[in-house]
């Protein structure tokens, strides 16, 4: 977000409180005072921090694989970012990982609105635009034996719209938006069975540039919560069946926030009335996913031994169903960048996805295609059905000056997300196997 003529001096910080300060501040931001206003009616603006912003996701922002599969990859489970998916998936050892201890890095970025205004909450509105949307997702997972750990973080960032700040400051403002998963995993019964757990965690920040320094953080609230996650993985069958299960997050405010609520328990930044609370909703998925052709699903780990070769002729086929909770008082992420009450999550909403995978040109080319019917959380929206598709094609083998071994091949893997006033694409590299 830019804006014309000279940029104002940013307001002077304030002095850290001290520990009883910090205390009744956190307590402050972690619900409503007792004088603070409901929030208004459909419509209206906001005036009151008595409301939740609600981090439900609609569209898929996720890596390639589980982008091109439509995220049906609950009862899959075998990418490192899949452990935001299904907290079992760390443990989940591959055919081709050989020794006691391993580790796999994943990182891809999402282009959502890259080619158009879009309707990114399926509010039945055009909110975000290219120039204010950046998705990024990381993980990483280690793996010991029958045990596996794994860290899935991404990032949202975007501008807060111009007509929504005070026209006097001219204060640039950026929300980011932090959702993290740490979660640890182990096989029981040669591996056929597994079972993981951990925490998901959510964090809103507010921040603005200053000249010459890094990013100057105004406001943050953060919450986490438990999760867990089951994977069944039966030798003698071509078949998996997931769940997983994840405890609604409730943020509270943290002490180091610049911002302290006003008179009416509201918390201001420059003309923007912040949330008391972000919310994840409560959620349970399950899945199944079946696979046809010569090519296991389900084979045995063989541990410090040589890889067995396995033929590539495969069809897979995945299903999913997602189950989100409500979220009381709750607004959307762009109701807040708009500053207008347009109510998100008042029930609760499902999400049923479904995936294919086939690799035409063995040892070379996979290709994906899966939909999902995408609800909204909101009185005005309606549902919309979303296309997905997506390949990886196998490029060299390259041990990067050793760093890797030395039959290590690499992917280039793409993927697209479609649906009414929607369009995402996602880029990532990674080995082939």
């Amino acid at each position: 977000m830019s804006t014309t003529g000279a940029r104002p001096s940013p307001p002077p910080l304030r002095p850290r409180p001290g520990a009883l300060a910090a205390l009744t501040l956190a307590l402050a931001l972690c619900a409503p005072s007792a004088g603070a206003a409901p929030l208004p009616a459909e419509g209206q603006p906001i005036t009151t921090s008595s409301y939740a912003l609600d981090l439900f996701r609609g569209p898929l922002l996720t890596g390639t694989r589980a982008t091109g599969l439509a995220g049906a990859v609950v009862a899959l489970a075998d990418e490192t970012g899949d452990a935001a998916m299904n907290p079992a998936a760390p443990a989940l050892r591959a055919p081709w990982s050989v020794r006691p201890f391993d580790w796999d890095l994943g990182l891809s970025a999402s282009f959502a609105s890259a080619f158009a205004d879009v309707d990114f909450d399926n509010d039945g509105e055009i909110g975000f635009v290219a120039r204010d949307f950046v998705f990024v997702d990381l993980g990483l997972r280690l793996q010991m034996g029958r045990w596996g750990l794994a860290l899935v973080y991404d990032l949202q960032s975007y501008a807060l719209e111009a007509d929504a700040a005070s026209a006097t400051s001219g204060l640039e403002l950026n929300a980011i938006l932090h959702r993290a998963h740490l979660v640890l995993s182990r096989t029981f019964f040669d591996g056929q069975l597994i079972v993981g757990g951990g925490f998901r965690l959510a964090a809103l920040a507010i921040e603005t540039p200053v000249e010459d320094e890094r990013a100057r953080e105004l406001f943050s609230t953060a919450g986490l919560a438990p999760e867990l996650g089951l994977l069944w993985a039966p030798r003698a069958l071509p078949l998996r069946l997931g769940l997983a299960v994840r405890a609604g997050v409730t943020s509270a405010g943290t002490p180091e926030s610049e911002i302290d609520p006003d008179a009416n328990g509201d918390l201001v930044i420059d003309g923007i009335i912040l949330p008391h609370r972000v919310a994840l909703p409560w959620e349970v998925e399950v899945g199944a996913s079946v696979q046809l052709g010569p090519r296991l699903l389900n084979p045995r780990w063989v541990g410090p031994k040589l890889a067995p070769l396995l033929p590539r002729q495969k069809v897979l086929l995945t299903a999913a169903l997602l189950v989100s909770g409500a979220v009381d008082d709750a607004v959307g992420t762009e109701a807040f960048q708009r500053q207008q009450v347009q109510r998100s999550g008042e029930s609760v909403s499902l999400t049923p996805r479904l995936g294919v995978e086939v690799e035409p040109i063995s040892a070379t080319l996979q290709l994906r295609a899966g939909s999902y019917l995408e609800p909204s959380r909101f009185r005005r929206g309606e549902a919309r059905l979303h296309g997905t598709g997506g390949f990886d094609l196998k490029l060299l083998c390259w041990s990067v000056w050793g760093l890797f071994a030395d039959d290590t091949c690499w992917r280039l893997s793409g993927a697209i997300d479609g649906a009414r006033d929607y369009l995402n694409w996602s880029v990532s590299l990674g080995a082939w196997h």
